[in-house]
This record gives structure tokens, C-alpha cells and sequence, in this order.
């Protein structure tokens, strides 16, 4: 009787219900609705009890570690919003990469054109200073003496011509105002555009 006990106490423990829970009238072999077995011990009362809130316990224990995993598992997963945003910061970093490349570039050139630039109002200077020396009057008439053989302006050779006939002009007539206009303005205009070239 008393293993028969045992066993059935080990079956409750097994498929038992516990709290307010029905009971699972299979599990002690028969059809009929289990009956309550009286309490013999107090001792046998507590290490049930104990046995329950270490099965409790475990239980506890068990849903903290799945909880716990999951977590880890979410903290572990990459979002796509992460990821796009280190891609954005990434790609910002080389725009400013290159950027401070093509400063660069343009210092050296804006470098080497203020060098050429300096060079050049250095030989505008000397070309100005050549200028002046170039139409210097003490140096020109010196050169048309020398070189050109050219005298100055005396009344030795001076030469006066004269002439038998008087000087005298023509006025031609003109019959019709209106064509000697047009082609006073083509004249003028022909005047005009010669001068301009």
C-alpha cells in the first residue's frame, strides 16, 4: 500500500496539477475521478511544497533565460536604419575627404598663379622702364646723328619752292538736293567706317 502510494504520489508529481488547476483523471490508471489523498505528514507536505518552488523556481529561471536570450538577440540584430545611417555618415566623410582634396588643389594652382602673376609685373616694370629709355628725345636725336646720318633743322638746308600759278578752288553745282544728300551720308559713312579700321 504503501509503494502503491508512492507511485501515485510520483505520477501526481509528474502530471499533476497544481493551484486550482482540474486533474487529469488518466493519469492514475483509471477512469474514475481521482480521489484526494489525505495529507499523512506534515513532513511530506513541506517537501512537496519545497518541491513545487523549486519546480517554480525553475521555471523562473528558465523564462528569465529565454528573455534574456531573446534580448541578446534583438541587441545582436542590425537594423536597416543603423546601417543606412553609418552608410550616410560614411559617404559624408569622404564628400568632406575630398572636398579638403580639392582645396588643396586649388591653394596650389592659386599659389602658382600668384608666382607667374609676380613674374609678370616684374617684366611689365623692366618693359615700362625700357619704354621711357626707348623714347628718351637725348637718345633718339643721338641715334638719328650717328647712326642715320640725319642733321639738324638749319637754314642751310632749308629750300623754299615756289609757285608760278595761284591756289583756287572748284564748287561744283549740284542739281538735285535730294541725291546729293544720300550721297553725302553714304560719303560720311564710307569716311566713318575707313577711320574705324
Amino acid at each position: 500500500m504503501a509503494q502503491a502510494r508512492a507511485e501515485r504520489e510520483r505520477q501526481y508529481a509528474i502530471n499533476g496539477a497544481f493551484g486550482s488547476l482540474a486533474y487529469d483523471l488518466y493519469s492514475f490508471g483509471g477512469t474514475a475521478a481521482p480521489q484526494e489523498i489525505p495529507d499523512s505528514t506534515a513532513e511530506e507536505t513541506a517537501r512537496r511544497e519545497e518541491r513545487e518552488r523549486a519546480a517554480q523556481k525553475k521555471r523562473e529561471a528558465a523564462q528569465s533565460r529565454a528573455k534574456a536570450i531573446e534580448s541578446a538577440k534583438k541587441a545582436q540584430a542590425v537594423s536597416i536604419a543603423g546601417v543606412l545611417g553609418y552608410a550616410v555618415v560614411a559617404l559624408l566623410m569622404v564628400f568632406v575627404i575630398l572636398s579638403y582634396v580639392k582645396l588643396t588643389e586649388v591653394s596650389t594652382e592659386i599659389t602658382s598663379v600668384n608666382k607667374e602673376i609676380s613674374a609678370l609685373e616684374t617684366e611689365e616694370t623692366r618693359l615700362k622702364v625700357e619704354y621711357e629709355r626707348t623714347f628718351n628725345l637725348n637718345a633718339i636725336k643721338e641715334y638719328a646723328t650717328s647712326k642715320l646720318g640725319m642733321t639738324m633743322l638749319t637754314e642751310a638746308n632749308t629750300h623754299v619752292i615756289t609757285m608760278q600759278r595761284e591756289d583756287k578752288a572748284v564748287v561744283l553745282s549740284q542739281d538735285d538736293s535730294g541725291i546729293g544728300f544720300i550721297k553725302a551720308a553714304r560719303d560720311f559713312i564710307s569716311s566713318l567706317a575707313e577711320y574705324l579700321r
